[in-house]
């Protein structure tokens, strides 16, 4: 009984440092570069009782522009930003962002599949994650 408690702990150190290198790769900007990502939208998580909520500022674009995918404990939120269409500008100072991004946030494994919600308005994505309920079992005496 030992052996797997701390199997299953020595699984979730491996699958923290794993997500901690994860997000510094691609928190840094150079690493961003490589793979032809060029911005990251500001991202919020946190939870509540009964869910997961991830909020991640993407303004100027169309919800069609942004795909959501929950993969093996990872929500990830990929899109590109078009650049405003006109060769009339000559900027002399740019810093709204275009171009591909990329956030891959870890999830618990308590997240329900089948209750996801997307939901994107006012330059703002929120995602709903809900949580599996604990069941309790009752015990029969014999």
């Amino acid at each position: 009984m030992k052996e797997e408690s701390s199997k299953s702990a020595v699984e979730e150190l491996i699958a923290d440092v794993e997500a901690y290198i994860d997000e510094w790769f691609h928190a840094n900007p150079a690493f961003g570069l490589l793979r032809g990502v060029r911005w990251r939208p500001l991202t919020d998580a946190f939870e509540t009782e009964n869910e997961y909520r991830i909020t991640m500022s993407i303004p100027g674009m169309k919800s069609e522009e942004i795909s959501v995918h929950l993969e093996q404990g990872y929500v990830r939120v990929s899109g590109v930003r078009r650049e405003p269409c006109s060769n009339k500008r000559r900027y002399f100072k740019m810093e709204i962002p275009a171009g591909p991004f990329e956030r891959r946030i870890r999830v618990p494994d308590s997240v329900r599949a089948d209750g996801i919600a997307v939901g994107y308005a006012d330059g703002l994505l929120q995602i709903r994650l809900p949580k599996t309920l604990p069941v309790e079992v009752s015990i029969e005496a014999r």
